[in-house]
Order: structure tokens, then sequence, then C-alpha cells
């Protein structure tokens, strides 16, 4: 786990989390992002999303007021008494 703090524009996402979220696309790792500036495209995250599928791995984006998004069918199959 890893706490970084700093102001805007510090470079929180372009200095760290970005180079370690290709990094772990690289190596195989697993990786959840939540990015809360989507769908602003200068976020980064998007990229890494091409990065992950170039490296072969599979990735998905979970857009949820896109249409066209993956979705996770969490309540299928839930019945109310």
């Amino acid at each position: 786990h890893t706490l970084i703090i700093g102001g805007t524009g510090a470079g929180k996402t372009t200095r760290y989390v970005n180079p370690n979220l290709l990094l772990d696309a690289k190596d195989g790792i697993s990786a959840v992002v939540f990015d809360l500036k989507y769908p602003d495209p200068k976020s980064g995250f998007l990229e890494a999303l091409n990065y992950f599928k170039a490296w072969g791995r599979k990735a998905y984006a979970f857009t949820p007021f896109d249409p066209g998004s993956a979705r996770l069918p969490l309540l299928e199959g839930i019945q109310s008494f």
C-alpha cells in the first residue's frame, strides 16, 4: 500500500502511479485503478489500458455512464425475500 500526498500538479500520477502501472502491465501484475478524473484523457489511465493490451494482458474499463462499457453483473441472480 502506498500513500502519495501532493498538491494539484505535483506529479503524483505522471511521476509515480503511471510508471508503476505500466511496469505492472509488463510484469503481468494485475491492477485495479479508480480514475476519478475520467473521462479526462490527460489522466493517463486510458493509455495504460492500451499498454496492458499491447503486452497481451486482459484489460477492462468499467465506465458506468458509457453504454458501451464492460459491466459487472453484481446483482445477477439475487432474489428478494
